[in-house]
């Protein structure tokens, strides 16, 4: 059943709304843009990842970037904008319910899902302030991520219709009537609105009017999303399969098992491939064309999380807590990172941290490879405790007795092959420059901190026979662990103006630092 509604509003086009798609900076809703596009090709959001912060909380949903602010609903109820480079909240609201769809930027509005236990809405606010324009009250949740495109709104509820709304004053343009609840977040593309239902169909209805162009009928819910490119929609179905589908008449061009397990991520278009997670716990790669499994990559846990394409990359969460980044071509897996619970959540970027949540809180992620740093000098980007052992066993390791052997791999719980630093790692534990947490992991991945870094410079000095007068510093007293380290650098003259001791190095002020520290003799 359609219901067309005329709008009595002439049209409204919100500010900025098809620009900030279009920007490298912006991520303004779910997987980037209404075709759900998920790419992002600059190299300083390249996997291996270094933790810039972590916002406290637990998240299904995802974030979204825009006017200079990272979005996000967790599943306590609370609405909020954070600062981007910090993670500080700017603005929070509380709601009832569980929050598991992906808020949309439009220009100086953002809009949210919302979950409310029984009931549902979408809700308009002020990207600055937070302070509530409008609401448009469903008789079921909303766990559809809503798409802005022109000037509607779009998204599905659970109580089965797709809504077309009208962004600045929330008057119902039109609505479409599905057969079940609606889970699945809409995508447009050439004048058709793509989405699919519990009732196991994916639908196309007309942008303009709700009118229904096509239904393709699956063996299961489509709680996944689709995905538009290259004139075809690709979906996950619960019936364990993906299914690709001709854009403009709904034909069905191919269907391909991957296992008796919900296809519930929604895939990536990249380079002729399709890229999706499965609750099996594999990530798979098929071919755009065909549907013909190029590849298989098993992960530690049920994929719910849908993948994005970034720098060259791409990147997934699995339930193992992990995200994981895969070489498109092979599947091989070029680095994990611990997030530390469940990752249900699609990563985002602004073109220099990615922003990711799982249950243990929202993260924002910055590159740790090698090319982008070096191509970037001028970025201020975290230096990881990886990188940090890397750095100074490079620095020292000429000059430093030999060790009795071979370093044999990491001696820390959480030490992993695909890490770029786990051999410096393990090199510089047997040499005794680096220490694990007493939970016996290192956390490779986590920003290295002044207390940290200070002390890994002050052993590794030490064991290269640096020898000068120490001086104590004001700012720790002398029963600090880190005491020491910091009255032996201060001696040499090589701190930095007012470090604050418990924030993160960069790159470029670790570097600084070892060429200050090589400059000095060891002694005899």
């Amino acid at each position: 059943m359609r219901l067309s509604l005329k709008a009595g509003l002439a049209a409204f086009l919100l500010i900025c709304a098809t620009a900030a798609s279009a920007q490298t900076d912006t991520w303004p809703m779910f997987r980037r843009d209404a075709a759900r596009s998920a790419a992002s090709a600059g190299d300083l959001v390249a996997p291996p990842f270094t933790q810039c912060w972590r916002a406290s909380g637990q998240y299904f949903a995802s974030c979204a970037v825009g006017e200079g602010r990272l979005f996000a609903a967790d599943r306590n109820g609370n609405l909020m904008a954070l600062d981007p480079a910090t993670g500080r909240v700017l603005w929070s609201h509380r709601v009832r319910g569980v929050h598991v769809a992906t808020p949309a930027v439009s220009g100086s509005v953002v809009f949210f899902g919302v979950l409310d236990w029984i009931r549902g809405a979408l809700e308009a606010r002020r990207t600055e302030t937070g302070e509530l324009l409008w609401r448009f009250d469903s008789t079921r949740q909303v766990t559809s991520s809503p798409v802005v495109v022109g000037d509607a709104v779009i998204f599905g509820g659970q109580d089965r219709f797709v809504y077309a709304l009208q962004p600045r004053s929330g008057e119902r343009l039109w609505t479409y009537e599905t057969g079940l609840s609606i889970c699945s977040s809409p995508a447009v593309a050439g004048g058709l609105v793509f989405i699919g239902s519990g009732d196991g169909f994916l639908y196309a209805l007309d942008l303009a009017d709700g009118a229904l162009r096509w239904r393709l009928e699956t063996g299961g819910r489509v709680d996944s999303s689709p995905t538009v490119a290259g004139g075809k929609v690709f979906v996950g179905s619960f019936d364990g399969c993906v299914y690709a589908a001709d854009a403009e008449s709904g034909r069905q061009l191919w269907k391909t098992p991957l296992s008796d397990q919900w296809v519930h991520s929604s895939p990536l278009y990249l380079d002729g491939a399709i890229y999706v997670g499965s609750l099996d716990g594999a990530f798979y790669c098929l071919d755009a064309e065909t549907g013909v499994v190029r590849w298989r990559q098993p992960t530690g846990g049920p994929i719910y999380a849908s993948p994005v394409a970034l720098g060259g990359r791409v990147v997934c969460g699995s339930r193992d807590g992990r995200l994981y980044a895969f070489d498109p071509k092979t599947g091989d897996i070029t680095s994990r990172t611990p997030l530390g619970g469940y990752v249900h959540s699609t990563p985002a970027t602004d073109g220099l941290r990615i922003y990711v949540g799982s249950w243990d809180g929202m993260f924002a992620l910055m590159t740790d490879d090698d090319a982008a740093i070096n191509a970037h000098p001028e970025v201020p980007i975290p230096l990881s405790r990886g990188r940090a052992a890397a750095m100074v066993l490079r620095a020292f390791q000429e000059r430093l007795p030999k060790p009795s052997g071979p370093a044999t791999g990491t001696p820390f719980a959480d030490g992993a092959a695909d890490d770029p630093h786990v051999q410096a790692i393990a090199g510089a534990a047997q040499r005794g420059i680096v220490e694990g947490y007493p939970s016996g992991r290192f956390h490779s991945s986590h920003a290295a901190t002044w207390n940290e870094f200070v002390v890994m410079c002050e052993r590794g000095a030490q064991l290269w026979r640096f020898d000068t007068p120490v001086r104590q510093v004001d700012f720790l007293p002398e029963s600090h662990w880190a005491a020491r380290a910091w009255a032996a650098m201060a001696g040499a003259g090589v701190l930095p103006d007012a470090p604050d001791p418990t924030g993160p190095v960069t790159v470029a002020e670790a570097k600084a630092m070892i060429e200050a520290l090589l400059a000095i003799p060891a002694q005899p």
